[in-house]
């Protein structure tokens, strides 16, 4: 009874996010559009952002806020590419998008040109009949656009790396990015972190009475996790607490008070359910308490003093022979 009462409170701070599932977020988006006033954006720039974000799609503003921090500090970059020309690769203002050569012209035409039409990705954000991609306004809708397009509504990651190394090097599973998009990943995922408003999510999510008990049982913030995760993507398939099968005194392991800290979300060969799990739990793992992330032979580890996604460090370590059918995820609470 205890946790169905929890159960029936929550589901009021439960926000439906993939298209056609089940799916769980931490806490409801916030009424403005889901931006935190102070962050470091500029405040010009909190209203556009969150306009652009859902002209598309169910884009997050903080997650496009994300991007236009990476790409050049919400235009304070000093490259000169930010305001005029482009870099080396053809990427030109404040959200870097590509106006030719080797970043081909996502943007379509010429980089200021009159609309309509909008064609393939530019766009006038702020109505005055040209596409500008210089322009704040216009680029925000462009670069929405452009994340729709990659498809931000099925997998946050993979939308945020097509966006910086193109749309098949998105799609490519993870561990065959470079070391640079791996970090710009990360990078525009913890940004979206930081900007999103305080009603979503919070920095700490996990509520008062999960966990159950040993004297091999989960502790407060696997267990509430695990029925996010079957919420959210609707796996049941979870392994939690066991003295077999793992390394011996893992997480999987029962701690003193016989609650183990790890789960095991089992996907099988659906290696791109397994993206989005992995992906989802680097988007919360702050608010969960995760302290690190194993899937497809890579592992990021929230004790780093940078985390980012990486190989494996340990070659034939149960990290880079066992977690291709499961994704690891082990708790600090």
């Amino acid at each position: 009874m205890r946790k169905l009462a929890l159960l029936a409170a929550m589901l009021g701070l439960v926000a439906v996010l993939l298209p056609g599932a089940a799916a769980a977020t931490l806490t409801a988006p916030a009424a403005a559009g889901g931006l935190r006033r102070d962050a470091d954006i500029p405040a010009e720039l909190v209203a556009i952002i969150e306009a652009a974000a859902g002209v598309y799609c169910d884009l997050r503003p903080a997650l496009l806020a994300g991007v236009f921090k990476a790409e050049s500090d919400f235009g304070r970059d000093p490259d000169p590419s930010v305001h005029r020309g482009a870099n080396g690769a053809g990427a030109a203002g404040p959200l870097q998008i590509g106006i030719g050569g080797k970043a081909g012209n996502t943007w379509g035409g010429a980089p200021i040109r009159p609309v309509p039409p909008n064609l393939p990705y530019g766009a006038d954000g702020d109505g005055d009949g040209l596409a500008s991609v210089y322009n704040p306004a216009d680029a925000l809708y462009g670069a929405a656009r452009y994340l729709c397009a990659l498809g931000v509504a099925h997998s946050d990651i993979r939308a945020v790396a097509g966006y910086h190394c193109g749309p098949a090097c998105g799609q490519r599973a993870p561990r065959t990015w470079e070391p640079r998009t791996r970090r710009y990943v990360t990078d525009v995922l913890q940004a979206a972190e930081a900007y999103e408003a305080a009603s979503a999510p919070a920095a700490v999510a996990v509520p008062p009475g999960w966990g159950t008990d040993g004297p091999c049982g989960r502790s407060p913030a696997s267990d509430y996790a695990r029925w996010l995760v079957i919420a959210t993507f609707g796996i049941t398939n979870i392994g939690d607490c066991a003295y077999g099968g793992h390394v011996e005194h893992s997480d999987h392991y029962p701690d003193r008070n016989g609650q183990a800290h790890a789960l095991d979300v089992m996907v099988g060969d659906a290696r791109a359910l397994g993206d989005q799990v992995a992906a989802w739990f680097t988007q919360h793992h702050q608010a969960l308490n995760v302290k690190y992330i194993i899937w497809w032979g890579e592992i990021i580890d929230y004790r780093d003093a940078l985390p980012a996604w990486g190989p494996c460090k340990k070659p034939g370590s149960s990290c880079t022979t066992l977690h291709f059918d499961h994704v690891h995820v082990s708790f600090t609470a």
